[in-house]
């Protein structure tokens, strides 16, 4: 076999072959550049692992947090998310990931939480970190394309993407949203965290089918944590109040009438 040197000079020699492989060794550069950065990021971060680890600092952390919850599965969900937030800030996605199963899930495995729950609960909120003041990466990225105010951008996208700081609590209490159990409560489990999240969404913006008045906000939320939180007839009380609110606002509904901003 001839060398893959005198093959690839062959080919850079015949002006028939000189575009094609230019354009492979064009497409080798970027992607060694953008290999580059991911394995700075991990190597960097192996650092923070191994400081963690040689320290206690992983272990200490989930015993702080398990010590704060007191035994309590919210609290201790809750003191998971601030964590994993803070550990998150200013990391791509791959050492958030790292970071967070090392630092942040132990705790909640502390709590009996399953593996993958706990695993999947403390990377979206380490992701949430780019959204979340002050650092907000992604929202001062797109605040820099907009040529809009920073902070105020951060503060905007946290309140748009509300919502989503509820979705990892599902995870916790609503397994089926992970594809756990039988086919009928994954369907269940989908369709109520749906609405809920609908409802919520719909109080915090000010709008499902109308404006909303402030009165109906407040039946929106409290239908939408109904829903959210788990207990007997939380779905019932949920879905009742959605059609409730639906009902009094559709005769008031305008289509030519915009939906309400986030400043709104």
């Amino acid at each position: 076999m001839l060398p893959v040197g005198w093959l690839l000079g062959w080919a850079i020699w015949k002006p028939d072959s000189r575009g094609p492989v230019r354009q492979m060794l064009t497409s080798l550069e970027h992607g060694t550049r953008s290999a580059l950065g991911v394995a700075i990021a991990c190597a960097a971060i192996g650092f923070v692992i191994g400081v963690a680890t040689e320290t206690g600092m992983g272990a200490k952390l989930a015993s702080a947090i398990v010590s704060l919850a007191g035994g309590n599965l919210f609290l201790g969900l809750f003191f998971t998310m601030v964590a994993s937030i803070v550990l998150g800030t200013g990391l791509p996605t791959i050492p958030t990931y790292v970071v967070t199963a090392a630092m942040a899930a132990p705790a909640l495995a502390q709590m009996g939480v399953p593996p993958l729950v706990s695993h999947m609960f403390v990377f979206y909120f380490g992701l949430f970190a780019d959204l979340t003041p002050p650092v907000a990466l992604a929202a001062l990225a797109g605040a820099g394309i907009a040529q809009a105010d920073p902070s105020k951008t951060a503060w905007t996208a946290c309140k748009l993407a509300i919502s989503g700081f509820v979705v990892p609590y599902l995870f916790v209490y609503e397994r089926g949203l992970l594809m756990e159990g039988s086919w009928p409560q994954i369907a269940l489990s989908s369709i109520t965290a749906f609405v809920g999240i609908t409802l919520l969404g719909a109080a915090i913006m000010g709008y499902l089918v109308a404006p909303a008045r402030w009165w109906e906000r407040g039946v929106l939320l409290a239908g939408s944590l109904a829903m959210i939180y788990p207990w007997s007839y939380g779905d019932a009380v949920g879905l009742a109040c959605g059609v409730a609110i639906t009902a009094v606002q559709w005769p008031r509904r305008n289509p030519s009438v915009a939906i309400p901003s986030a400043e709104g």
